[in-house]
């Protein structure tokens, strides 16, 4: 209920009810005839604070009409409590001043963090250069070396020796490349690497790629095929990167069908157009649907059994969308357990 005031033209209170008495905590003996002194200018609406006998403040709403009291001019004036809401608000406002106060300091915070971070990740990319330069330097070498001496101008070598050279051999190419896949790996999530997107002829990458991997499908007994219609096809991308892409895939595929099974690539003019779909397919073990959500993680393998069957560092296929991805395309897998899987890519056709 609102609390209400007749007062005269010199503020005098004339008349007042129970509810201004409580606002006011005053008794209605003490109310009347006293002068309530109003802020300078009231007309209309005006928030109004006053004193109580104890000492404490209330905020009222404080609402005046020009009337006439007996004759003589006089004022009707409406009071509600908003003490509450005017508490509320104030607290309101230390809340919200108290929340840009956490948050500039959470913000500076992060500022510094992701400074040091920033800091340590350069750190990181100079670190994993240098240390690929200086594992590639040497090993360069031993291979170099691993084949050398298995010319008949270094003498004779028997059995047991050019298996052991050959072997020093694979092992080497097979560090090589790893070595390869975590420098890329970083170059990629720096944002540093540099591609040279040209036109190039889809047909020679494709048989350039299957020929990098060929031998190692002839040492398993696998049949290997390639389709690639027109032949005359040209895209946008990287020809290096697009080998590399191709070979990882097809590395794979060699590497999880097992012996006499079959494995190729079939490339052409995509649906979408200007688009060539590019597929690398097998008839390999295949990937269970409950495995597949983990094929793009890094240093992440699904046969993570301390003695897997396959070996290889987690990267290939993380590498292999990254570089699609980088030069506009996106890769695509079926598979079924058992039958065999089949990854594409798209890339813009010239």
């Amino acid at each position: 209920m609102d609390g209400m005031l007749v007062l005269d033209d010199e503020a005098s209170i004339q008349l007042v009810n129970s509810a201004a008495c409580q606002m006011m905590n005053r008794s209605e003996a003490e109310l009347m005839g006293a002068v309530l002194e109003l802020p300078a200018g009231v007309d209309g609406v005006v928030e109004f604070q006053i004193g109580l006998p104890d000492g404490s403040t209330r905020v009222l709403d404080l609402r005046t009409a020009a009337i006439e009291w007996f004759g003589s001019p006089a004022s009707l004036v409406s009071l509600r409590d908003i003490s509450a809401r005017k508490k509320a608000e104030a607290e309101l406002r230390a809340a919200h001043q108290e929340l840009e106060h956490r948050v500039e300091e959470r913000t500076a915070e992060l500022r510094a963090a992701n400074a040091s971070l920033e800091k340590t990740a350069h750190l990181k990319d100079e670190f994993l250069a240098n240390m690929s330069h200086e594992l590639r330097t040497p090993l360069t070498g031993i291979l170099g070396l691993a084949q050398v001496l298995q010319l008949p101008s270094y003498g004779e070598q028997n059995e047991k020796q050019l298996i052991a050279l050959k072997n020093i051999e694979e092992s080497g190419r097979h560090l090589l490349e790893v070595i390869n896949n975590i420098l890329d790996y970083s170059t990629i999530e720096a944002g540093k690497l540099d591609l040279r997107i040209a036109p190039c002829s889809l047909n020679e990458v494709c048989h350039s790629s299957l020929s990098a991997i060929r031998p190692l499908a002839q040492k398993k007994n696998l049949k290997v095929s390639i389709v690639v219609e027109p032949a005359t096809l040209l895209v946008m991308g990287d020809t290096r990167r697009l080998k590399q892409v191709l070979t990882n895939l097809l590395s794979n595929a060699v590497k999880f069908t097992p012996e006499g099974g079959c494995l190729g690539i079939e490339a052409g003019l995509d649906e979408s157009p200007g688009k060539a779909n590019i597929a690398v397919w097998d008839t390999g073990i295949g990937i269970d649907s409950n495995d597949r959500k983990h094929l793009f993680q890094p240093f992440t393998q699904l046969d993570a059994r301390l003695e897997r069957k396959y070996s290889g560092t987690g990267l290939g296929l993380l590498l292999v969308k990254r570089l699609v991805e980088l030069q506009g395309g996106q890769v695509l897998m079926q598979s079924k357990p058992g039958k065999g899987s089949r990854f594409s890519f798209t890339l813009p056709v010239l």
